[in-house]
């Protein structure tokens, strides 16, 4: 018989595509959570570490006029400077790693490809085989949401670079 033949070519097919989009879908998924998941952590430990520096050198500011800590005046005045340049320092690191957009932009890149996994369990489960045009559609979704994120990225790269080395831009004058 012929036409069994070609439809399960046709199946097998299908049934290709789905698993090469369900595996693209779960690497692209680990690889998002992964990255999300350090420039969160990233993120967070760069605003304690200024939070932390800038209130020990507040401190430090405050009580070196104090009669008890009077002979270590100049150590302190050198530790406060230590710290408060250390600060600066995170400052212009998280300027040019940019780990809180990074956060963001995971997360939201995460947000689509969870979506299109769900979108494609859904017509997994509503129909055998999965329509061509349905896994099709799925595909271009997810290209879609990886050339956005890519093109995000780019466009977030020049412009960090640009702001942190002043090369490249425009000085709005």
């Amino acid at each position: 018989m012929p036409g069994a033949a070609v439809i399960q070519e046709t199946g097998d097919l299908t049934a290709r595509k789905v698993d090469f989009l369900s595996e693209r879908l779960a690497f692209h998924i680990a690889d998002f959570k992964g990255k999300r998941n350090r420039s969160r952590a990233y993120a967070g430990i760069i605003k304690f570490m200024l939070i932390i520096f800038g209130g020990i050198t507040t401190i430090i500011l405050g009580i070196k006029e104090y009669a008890y800590f009077a002979e270590h005046k100049t150590w302190m005045e050198a530790a406060a400077l230590i710290l408060s340049a250390s600060g600066s320092m995170l400052v212009a690191i998280e300027a040019l790693t940019n780990n809180t957009w990074r956060w963001i932009r995971y997360r939201r890149t995460l947000y689509d490809l969870y979506a299109i996994q769900d979108d494609l369990r859904y017509v997994q489960a509503g129909s055998s085989p999965v329509p061509d045009d349905k896994i099709e559609a799925l595909y271009k979704r997810l290209c879609a949401a990886l050339d956005a994120y890519n093109d995000e990225w780019l466009k977030e790269r020049a412009r960090s670079l640009t702001e942190f080395t002043g090369v490249g831009g425009t000085s709005g004058r």
